[in-house]
């Protein structure tokens, strides 16, 4: 390893016994051993490491480990020593100036966007897109005052596609059986509804229902109420009054929805 700085001067051997030479030689040795122990910058050509740590297991802080063919270095703090790839953290307000392609997070976006990766193009700092995401979940119909209805088994998952934000729902769901079901009837949802200015998380979707006494020349559609909700409701519109949210007492065995719907989100996955 080459050092910046200066090597200790030895002084020369007079030809005979100097005590002044003898402590000018333990000085600049006691000086070599002191940069030996403390070296300072060092530059290399080629750096090869051995026998380096794969965990933080018994290292001291400011190790330096291997952690699937990363290296980091251990932290004093343990919720620090993380195994996924830490990503430089700024806001909108404090974005740096980098070179294309670099990566970072933005903890405090503006406007409307969520917290998320953003990519440099070698000019702007461009949002990088949301999760996508396909698959089933197990819903629920809950009354919202009191009893319950059980849906059948195989009849009961709803799919979803998930696109940035944006979050499509369809299916089926038959009902098994029902115990005193009271208040409105609430659907569950894969994600919470997003919040979004003037009731802007609202919308109207559709729903056909099979034997459910919901009333006469009326059309239903599923609604979201609110802003980060778990749930969905019915509501049965009709000409020149108002609508009436889907009571739950009106629900039996046999009965069925078909729902496809589509609404925003701001949870992360």
């Amino acid at each position: 390893m080459s050092r910046i700085t200066n090597l200790p001067f030895f002084p020369r051997a007079p030809q005979e016994y100097d005590q002044e030479y003898m402590n000018r030689v333990v000085q600049s040795f006691s000086e070599y051993l002191r940069r030996m122990q403390n070296p300072g910058e060092g530059r290399n050509t080629r750096t090869v490491m051995t026998n380096v740590p794969t965990s933080t297991t018994s290292q001291e802080p400011g190790m330096v480990y291997n952690d699937n063919t990363l290296l980091r270095i251990k932290s004093g703090t343990a919720s620090e020593n993380t195994s996924g790839l830490p990503v430089p953290q700024f806001t909108s307000a404090t974005l740096p100036a980098v070179e294309e392609g670099t990566i970072i997070y933005d903890s405090v976006p503006s406007g409307s966007y969520s917290k998320g990766l953003r990519v440099s193009d070698g000019v702007a700092w461009k949002y990088l897109p949301m999760p996508y995401e396909t698959g089933t979940y197990d819903a629920t119909i809950t009354p919202a005052t009191s009893g319950s209805v059980t849906l059948t088994t195989g009849s009961r998952a709803l799919g979803y596609v998930r696109m940035g934000r944006l979050v499509h729902v369809q299916g089926q769901l038959a009902v098994d059986s029902v115990s005193s079901p009271s208040g409105t009837a609430r659907i569950s949802l894969p994600y919470l509804s997003a919040s979004i200015t003037d009731n802007g998380e609202r919308l109207a979707g559709s729903v056909m229902l099979q034997g459910i006494n919901y009333g006469l020349d009326r059309t239903p559609h599923i609604t979201i109420n609110g802003a980060n909700l778990s749930y969905c409701e019915i509501l049965s519109p009709q000409s020149n009054t108002t609508w009436n949210t889907l009571d739950a007492n009106t629900i039996g065995v046999g009965d069925d929805f078909r729902i496809g719907f589509s609404y925003m989100t701001d949870e992360d996955t």
